[in-house]
């Protein structure tokens, strides 16, 4: 006879964890807490980004979109810190994507964290890097102001120079 856990999963708690919505550490449903659609356009990922007021407490999931100039498997890098670009560690992932042959069509990448905690409101920021792949990488970049990310020429603490708002970005975590 199969051995089933102790803990009893109610009938929403299945499809919270069919889904990929809640967290495993008792921390609450796993929520959309930025989301921004991507549109055709792209920057190097030498630039870094931002969101100024986290929206929530505990980071789950970071999407961001890719194109590439050359089709095949790339692998990047994400690396999140607080307050600046040098600040405390959150968390890093590395991922690797399929990008098809036109540049103009983007595919997300989605970097995965262990719920870390980040005090609601806290400055973020994203700093992206290219392990490898056969040819440039570039990420959704396109001006979106009703988007709370922010885009910077580069990663320089603490927070290098303003290069525009909004991007192609959805951020998962908890409230």
């Amino acid at each position: 006879m199969p051995s089933y856990p102790s803990r009893l999963i109610t009938a929403g708690g299945v499809a919270c964890l069919l889904a990929l919505a809640c967290s495993d550490d008792g921390v609450g449903p796993i929520v959309p807490l930025v989301s921004c659609q991507p549109i055709a356009g792209g920057d190097f990922l030498t630039r870094g980004l931002y969101v100024d007021s986290f929206p929530g407490s505990r980071l789950r999931e970071v999407r961001i979109f890719f194109s590439g100039s050359v089709a095949g498997d790339y692998t990047i890098a994400l690396t999140v810190r607080r307050n600046a670009y040098d600040g405390p560690f959150v968390g890093a992932d590395t991922i690797t994507i399929n990008v098809p042959t036109t540049a103009s069509d983007t595919v997300p990448g989605s970097f995965l964290f262990a719920n870390p905690v980040i005090q609601s409101g806290s400055i973020v920021t994203f700093q992206l890097g290219q392990v490898s792949g056969p040819g440039a990488l570039f990420y959704a970049t396109p001006a979106n102001p009703g988007c709370p990310a922010t885009e910077t020429e580069g990663t320089t603490p603490p927070l290098d120079t303003f290069r525009r708002e909004g991007m192609g970005l959805r951020i998962f975590g908890a409230r």
